[in-house]
């Protein structure tokens, strides 16, 4: 063995520590190794050199120590990275809850002047390339052809079934009781892990399930109108079919071949959705029934709003916070959404807030909480909003 070896043996310590510089002297010895071999100076000069040797070995121990700890690190024996502030989680989680809690209330806005799948195409095709340039500008590289056919599969799932039945039922649907459907996602997510093989659900996520189920139903109402409070049987489907893409969608991204940068991948997977939801609006002629002089301030602010800070600044946040703070304390967002969109509903858009939704809204957060808190699978997926 090297001497570096050898002395890491002798001393437990890793051999690329015990190799100074190069060298094979440890380092916690080279400092006395120093002073042991210093040639004796004359006593005229010795008093001069003891003011310049002190310096230099004050110097020669910082450098030893910095030596040392980017050594440490090098081996992976040290974790040198500094934690966020509370100001930076406090700012993320307030985008994960406000701004998307808020993105149903806007994208009600959005739709009074404009038709629905053309404002959910313009929002995802902004923030798609926008979010594509800026990574690619910073260094990320050019996607495989391989990974933009995965992100043409997934986007049409996460953003033209998922979020197009969101936009196209806040036609009929007040916007909070559409969030409360949409909160069910983790419940899907939980049966369709379970049908792929996973482990079957327990008694908890199965009563969570059955509860979800019944704050369903206490929503539902023949009117149907957002001036009920209720919803009706077609609108309950399309949000139901809408869930369900987007859960199906969350659960193949999980093995499909993407960019290894999530926010590029979001980035890819937004662009093809906005292609499919431009694509409907052709189908349904929504280009022909726009009209540009009577799209309102209102509705065009709205969409830039969806765009940048909705699909953008807050996934942002969303994907950081996954990287500085525990899933489960992220995926609250799930339990958060839902009473941040009923509020804002009722508070800026006159939206009803009756025993009933009240009592809904607490049974199906209730849900969500039952399957999410401590999920035994993955449930909780990208927001839908």
């Amino acid at each position: 063995p090297s001497a570096a070896e050898s002395t890491a043996r002798r001393r437990r310590v890793h051999p690329s520590v015990a190799a100074h510089a190069g060298g094979t002297r440890p380092l916690h010895t080279s400092v006395a190794h120093a002073r042991r071999t210093r040639p004796s100076h004359a006593p005229v000069a010795r008093a001069q050199s003891v003011t310049v040797g002190a310096g230099a070995l004050r110097i020669h121990r910082v450098a030893a120590r910095l030596t040392f700890t980017r050594c440490i690190s090098e081996t992976g024996l040290l974790h040198t990275a500094v934690a966020p502030s509370r100001a930076k989680l406090l700012l993320a989680f307030a985008a994960v809850y406000l701004i998307w809690g808020s993105t149903y209330l806007f994208i009600r806005f959005a739709i009074e002047t404009v038709p629905p799948f053309l404002v959910g195409g313009i929002r995802f095709l902004l923030a798609g390339f926008a979010m594509y340039a800026w990574l690619r500008w910073r260094g990320a590289p050019q996607p495989t052809r391989l990974e933009w056919r995965s992100a043409f599969i997934i986007g049409p799932l996460l953003m033209t079934g998922g979020n197009g039945g969101v936009v196209w039922s806040e036609q009929f649907v007040a916007s909070g009781i559409v969030a409360l459907v949409v909160a069910l996602v983790p419940l899907w997510m939980l049966l369709l892990v379970w049908l792929r093989g996973g482990t079957r659900p327990v008694v908890r996520e199965w009563l969570g399930v059955a509860t979800g189920l019944i704050g369903v139903a206490l929503l539902i109402s023949t009117d149907g109108s957002p001036a009920s409070g209720g919803i009706g049987p077609l609108a309950l489907l399309v949000l139901i079919f809408s869930t369900l893409s987007w859960s199906v969608g969350s659960l193949i991204a999980r093995d499909a071949p993407l960019p290894p940068s999530p926010l590029l991948a979001s980035a890819m997977e937004m662009i093809a959705g906005g292609v499919g939801m431009l694509a409907l609006a052709l189908v349904r002629g929504e280009f022909q029934q726009l009209a540009m002089s009577h799209v309102s301030w209102r509705s065009g602010l709205s969409i830039v709003y969806l765009a940048v800070f909705g699909s953008i600044i807050a996934f942002s946040a969303y994907k950081w916070l996954l990287n500085q703070v525990t899933p489960a304390a992220v995926g609250t967002y799930a339990f958060v959404n839902p009473v941040v969109a009923v509020g804002l509903g009722w508070m800026f858009a006159a939206e009803p807030l009756g025993a009933r939704t009240l009592v809904a809204m607490v049974v199906i957060v209730a849900a969500v909480v039952m399957v999410a808190l401590k999920p035994r699978h993955q449930v909780l997926a990208d927001p839908a909003e």
